[in-house]
């Protein structure tokens, strides 16, 4: 193969490892989907014992005990397999194994009884789990260094991919197969209809991968291969498939590091003895590992970055977006949510043309982050009043009560969530996939991506608490009710953003453009300067291998 058509090859073994994320964005997207049409929403319940097409309170409101409880299903699967996904030395293979998760779980779901929806969720949740902490990993050890940045990307293309195709699937299906309010649940052919496609429609997407993984991707990253003492399959990977206009290649650690050298490719040889000593010494996939000098600090970064992912908000933009912009018969109802996750989508797609550094973008991004969502809070957060009733008699001072207030001008909170996600997109999202998978040990990364999940649970459990001081209300603009749940999280997020800014300014290294063995030490050395790297490049090939081998 030439240049091109090998630059070709690695996009497309790169484009294919990140289906995985689709699986992770889908499972995401696919229980906001009920919000795309109320109607649509209530036909996708079960059982039998209740109209899902009523517009009685008891009966909406038991549709979303449902929703809150399946959309915490899926991370609660996802946490049991991250901590072990660290484990796999053949990715290629946990890839499989995550697929045949997935399509278990989904076939599960189309039983349309509840319980086996919820169990369908959990052993989907373990096949996501799996992606979540291997298509990252993955892609960072097959990708350049000079094209980690937009490489790195293709796993948050894929999630919300993923989410954007989920919004799609359910409004097509809610298009052709919508259900009359005066039709029952029982039996019902549209219900079944939209349920089953909904849910086994990435069973297209598994299957996609795993014939490309089975047939035309049949390699393993090249530190499997090191592990394993199959140097020349090594050889081969680094110098015919990954040979790369970055020029000089060298194998550190099973990672590929690319450096300038004029317009020569310049391969080097694989010495099995000094990588016989790292497989005897390396310990990244050990539970211990994380406590050692040499990892724990990497690890604490890895494990802020990871949870300040979540505690951002965007879930619950993600989650509750339809809720959050409810208003019955409008046009907007239906579509705003999938038009925000086609900005989503859009948005992280121009990333990966971005080339300015990583923390930097980190910083920017949490500045814009902090402004969208305490504008959010300020103009969601209700003040209280007292009232009475009118009557033709005195007023009796014991009916009066405290009614809530809400002026709220629907196309601030459009734009201000549009900005949240924008932001999102261009910053947090993509680079935290990218720095948490270069920085942290295989079993680091599995740790810090299962408390990613948790997160994930308790922000899909907390709208469902009804956090409100005060429970008899009266809510003046019925037709927009963002509930002061939201205004209340909106204020901790904007808390937790301010304290991330700080940590990420304090903790968090530079790492664009470094090599593997830059990183590590970078992380141990707090003297290490990332900015004079003229000063401690290791230009003898030799030395770089066995420095990488003793840290």
């Amino acid at each position: 193969m030439n240049i091109n058509q090998k630059r070709n090859y690695l996009r497309l073994w790169i484009a294919t490892i990140a289906l995985g994320g689709i699986q992770y964005g889908y499972s995401m997207g696919e229980l906001n989907t009920f919000d795309l049409k109320p109607t649509c929403m209530r036909c996708f319940q079960h059982g039998d014992k209740v109209n899902p097409c009523s517009n009685d309170t008891d009966v909406y409101s038991y549709d979303y005990f449902f929703m809150y409880i399946s959309t915490c299903m899926v991370p609660l699967g996802a946490i049991f397999s991250s901590i072990y996904s660290g484990t796999f030395l053949s990715l290629r293979k946990a890839l499989f194994i995550a697929n045949i998760f997935c399509m278990v779980g989904r076939g599960i779901n189309a039983i349309h009884i509840q319980y086996a929806t919820l169990a369908g969720r959990f052993v989907n949740g373990l096949g996501v789990g799996i992606f979540s902490v291997i298509v990252p990993m993955f892609i960072n050890e097959i990708s350049p260094t000079k094209r980690k940045g937009s490489y790195g990307i293709a796993t948050q293309i894929g999630i919300t991919g993923g989410i954007f195709i989920s919004y799609i699937v359910a409004k097509i299906m809610c298009f052709f197969n919508e259900v009359p309010p005066f039709e029952e649940n029982k039996g019902n052919k549209a219900v079944k209809t939209n349920f089953t496609i909904l849910y086994l429609f990435p069973i297209l997407f598994c299957l996609l991968q795993t014939a490309l993984l089975k047939w035309k991707f049949k390699y393993e990253a090249p530190k499997y291969y090191i592990i394993k003492e199959e140097y020349d399959v090594a050889q081969t990977l680094i110098q015919d498939i990954l040979e790369r206009n970055e020029a000089k290649e060298e194998s550190n650690a099973g990672h590929s590091i690319y450096t300038d050298n004029s317009n020569a490719l310049e391969i080097n040889t694989i010495d099995p003895v000094s990588l016989n000593k790292y497989n005897q010494n390396w310990d990244g996939r050990k539970f211990s590992s994380i406590f050692k000098p040499k990892y724990w600090r990497s690890f604490l970064v890895g494990c802020i970055l990871s949870m300040l992912q979540q505690l951002s908000g965007i879930n619950i933009i993600i989650f509750y977006s339809g809720e959050i912009f409810n208003k019955e018969n409008n046009v907007y109802f239906g579509y705003i949510p999938m038009i925000l996750g086609f900005i989503n989508f859009l948005c992280t797609i121009i990333a990966t043309m971005l080339k300015f550094p990583f923390k930097s973008r980190l910083l920017i991004g949490l500045i814009c982050l902090i402004v969208c969502s305490s504008t959010l809070f300020v103009f969601s957060a209700p003040h209280y009043e007292k009232w009475c009733p009118k009557s033709d008699i005195a007023d009796d001072p014991t009916s009066c009560h405290i009614r809530t207030i809400r002026n709220v001008d629907r196309s601030v909170f459009i734009i201000f969530t549009t900005l949240f996600l924008i932001s999102f997109a261009l910053t947090i999202g993509p680079i935290t996939w990218i720095m948490i998978a270069e920085i942290l040990t295989e079993r680091g990364m599995g740790i810090a991506i299962s408390l990613n999940w948790a997160l994930i649970i308790i922000i899909g459990v907390l709208p469902a608490l009804k956090i409100t001081p005060i429970e008899d209300t009266y809510v003046e603009d019925k037709d927009f009710y963002p509930g002061l749940n939201f205004s209340v999280l909106f204020f901790i997020f904007s808390g937790i953003l301010m304290f991330g800014f700080v940590m990420i300014l304090l903790n968090v290294k530079e790492t664009y453009g470094l090599e593997l063995h830059e990183i590590r030490e970078l992380y141990k050395n707090e003297a290490y300067d990332p900015l004079i790297r003229g000063r401690n490049r290791i230009d003898s090939e030799e030395e770089s291998l066995l420095n990488s081998i003793s840290m």
